[in-house]
């Protein structure tokens, strides 16, 4: 299926079960596909970090000066923490994006939109985990139909329970 992430564009995701409302077009995904969402987007965002010119990237120490706080206060700093400045490990050292290291300055947020990958990684991605799925269907429930849904950025998740009254 085709997930959409404001910072590493579409991607595709296999999700062997989830459930669509033949009245309204409405998905109930089960509890699991958000591990496997997520999953796949930070796969994903590592990839496309990693594969930024090494000359893009600085040391911890460079983009606390930037910022104007110690090397201390960057380490401990919970949304440098959490993913707003992109980093890759290289060469076995945490170097970070210097462009995002500047918007987070700006910002408070130094995430941009990196490119997608290519229509040949999804292709190869899909025809590996379909080969997988067939191998290990047993114990999914058969002729459902696939796709998933949004709410804003969020996942929509419903457990076997219709979401509308059309019957």
């Amino acid at each position: 299926m085709l997930c959409e992430s404001r910072f590493i564009g579409s991607y595709t995701v296999f999700l062997p079960q989830y459930y669509k409302c033949s009245g309204c077009g409405e998905l109930l995904l089960p509890k699991e596909a958000s591990g496997i969402m997520e999953a796949r987007e930070k796969e994903l965002l590592e990839d496309l970090i990693s594969n930024l010119p090494v000359k893009q990237f600085i040391t911890a120490a460079e983009a606390a000066e930037i910022l104007g706080i110690t090397r201390q206060a960057f380490h401990k700093h919970q949304r440098i923490k959490k993913g707003f400045i992109y980093s890759a490990v290289i060469g076995g050292m945490r170097l970070y994006s210097k462009k995002s290291v500047q918007l987070f300055k700006e910002k408070k947020d130094g995430r941009f939109p990196l490119a997608v990958s290519t229509v040949k990684d999804e292709v190869e991605y899909v025809t590996v985990l379909l080969n997988s799925a067939a191998s290990s269907s047993a114990g999914y429930p058969q002729g459902k139909d696939f796709s998933v849904g949004f709410d804003s950025s969020r996942y929509i998740f419903a457990y076997n329970q219709p979401t509308c009254s059309v019957q």
